[in-house]
């Protein structure tokens, strides 16, 4: 899939950030730096996506263990996540898929999501923009850091932020 973006105009020799390609180039290198997939059903993304953080992560657990997949992308994120720290965020693109595919092997559902991640990008990606992509506290995944074990830890602001007032509905 990273050839993908690089044949969408990344890491070009000779071709300046911004001078060629616009919001959907700066787009497409956060993803490439710090992007996550998110596949899952249509109420635990709305969540995340409204910043609802202790909702998602705390109150709808059981939910989002069940119906939602992270897959990290951005090979900043990866690294970052060896020697995670406070206030870790990729930038989350969100899916919506059918039961289904919840149940696939992880092989498959790995393959299937870079086959959806490549035919969104030869598509053109319409609505992608660095806007269009929603930060995402890594460490809020359950599993990633033994705090998250605990409904409090959800409650700081300075790691779970609210949404900003003009994307606050």
């Amino acid at each position: 899939m990273r050839r993908g973006l690089r044949g969408e105009g990344l890491g070009r020799a000779g071709d300046p950030v911004g001078r060629r390609g616009g919001r959907r180039r700066d787009a497409l290198t956060q993803f490439d730096e710090c992007g996550i997939v998110v596949s899952a059903d249509a109420e635990i993304p709305d969540l995340l996506a409204a910043h609802a953080w202790e909702q998602a992560f705390w109150r709808r657990r059981a939910r989002l263990r069940a119906t939602t997949r992270f897959l990290v992308f951005g090979h900043g994120s990866w690294d970052q996540l060896r020697a995670p720290f406070f206030g870790l965020c990729a930038k989350a693109v969100y899916r919506r898929v059918e039961p289904g595919w919840l149940a696939l092997p992880a092989p498959e559902a790995l393959a299937e999501t870079d086959a959806w991640l490549a035919a969104q990008l030869r598509a053109g990606f319409p609505s992608l923009s660095p806007r269009s992509l929603s930060p995402l506290p890594l460490l809020g995944i359950p599993g990633v850091t033994a705090d998250s074990e605990h409904a409090e830890y959800y409650r700081d602001p300075r790691q779970f932020r609210p949404a900003p007032r003009a994307r606050r509905a």
